[in-house]
């Protein structure tokens, strides 16, 4: 959607079929631009049904756009083959994957049917389409929505109870495996032990909430630490944050660690994310085998620098590097007609 925003999409017939659940706003959004929503779910469940339903709606398309993080994208090239889709194209966002056995069997297949390959990144890109021909697409943002907005500040600290002086540490993820949770919230025990007016600020949900509530219950931390849940206004939320900690087990190009530098954010991030996504001077990367103690001497205890001033110059700095959403609309548009 970010790119759609920023394209004329007037000579398009556009249909976006998913398995997840939407937000109202994005339905409405989708409705208000013309775009069809419709959500196919059972992928997993039964993959035949699934790519059934997808060939019967791909018919009267001519270009068809994957997002995908595997070779298991093959399910939606078949039912796209079977449709008469001459244009196929795989978006890669990831260096690795959870079903890696499923996605090593389909492979050949997955390889045979896509006619163009984009990735989020070359490390990406190599080990999806195996050093073939693929476009490197950076995974963009419209920079302006993320700048840096005192109000919103205010707001959303107000709203959760968090003083001005407190030092908010703030994530923004589904909360399953890869984004590694626990070990965020083990950084934030140890940092909280010493800087005790502090709270960790989650945005996101996923499989994994109970089970890292529960974790956070045995830590006797519930206090300090807040599952704000989905929010459409991630926005705000990062400017309500004071930096950003994300030690991911493994990612591509994630969007959320744009944003949060288009924020002025200072980011802590696992070196398992592609280093392509360091697109400014405020990020810092570190490795998750040095334990929780080397992050924690990364966290400041008090925030001394002009916020505004920083999202300022993290969105040139963005913009120079092609990590705005009006870029890659351009290139995508070019693919599509």
């Amino acid at each position: 959607m970010n790119c759609l925003r920023q394209m004329d999409i007037s000579e398009f017939k556009i249909c976006i079929v998913s398995g997840n659940v939407p937000e109202n706003d994005l339905l409405d959004e989708c409705k208000e631009r013309g775009i069809e929503y419709i959500r196919i779910s059972g992928r997993n469940r039964n993959p035949i049904k699934y790519m059934y339903r997808l060939m019967n709606i791909s018919h009267s398309y001519d270009v068809i756009h994957i997002h995908s993080n595997s070779a298991t994208a093959a399910i939606e090239l078949i039912a796209a083959k079977l449709a008469g889709i001459k244009i196929r194209i795989v978006h890669n966002h990831t260096a690795k994957c959870e079903h890696q056995i499923a996605s090593f069997f389909l492979k050949p297949v997955f390889s045979k049917l896509y006619t163009h390959g984009i990735a989020c990144s070359q490390k990406a890109g190599d080990w999806i389409f195996d050093n073939k021909n693929y476009q490197i697409l950076n995974n963009s943002i419209d920079t302006e929505i993320y700048r840096f907005n005192c109000e919103s500040r205010k707001r959303i600290r107000q709203q959760y109870e968090i003083d001005n002086n407190c030092i908010c540490i703030g994530h923004v993820g589904k909360i399953y495996q890869p984004k590694n949770h626990k070990f965020l919230i083990d950084i934030f025990k140890d940092y909280h032990s010493f800087v005790k007016n502090s709270k960790l600020l989650l945005v996101g949900d996923g499989i994994m909430r109970e089970d890292i509530e529960l974790y956070v219950e045995e830590l006797s931390i519930s206090d300090s630490v807040i599952f704000a849940g989905m929010k459409p206004n991630v926005n705000e939320y990062l400017s309500a944050f004071d930096i950003f900690v994300f030690p991911s087990l493994w990612e591509g190009m994630p969007l959320s660690v744009l944003e949060a530098q288009a924020s002025g954010l200072p980011c802590i991030i696992s070196n398992a994310i592609d280093t392509d996504v360091i697109a400014t001077n405020i990020v810092t990367m570190l490795p998750l085998d040095e334990g929780t103690k080397a992050w924690v001497e990364r966290l400041p205890e008090k925030i001394e620098y002009n916020r505004e001033k920083k999202s300022d110059e993290s969105i040139l700095q963005l913009r120079a590097n092609n990590y705005d959403s009006r870029v890659s609309a351009n290139i995508l548009r070019k693919l599509y007609s």
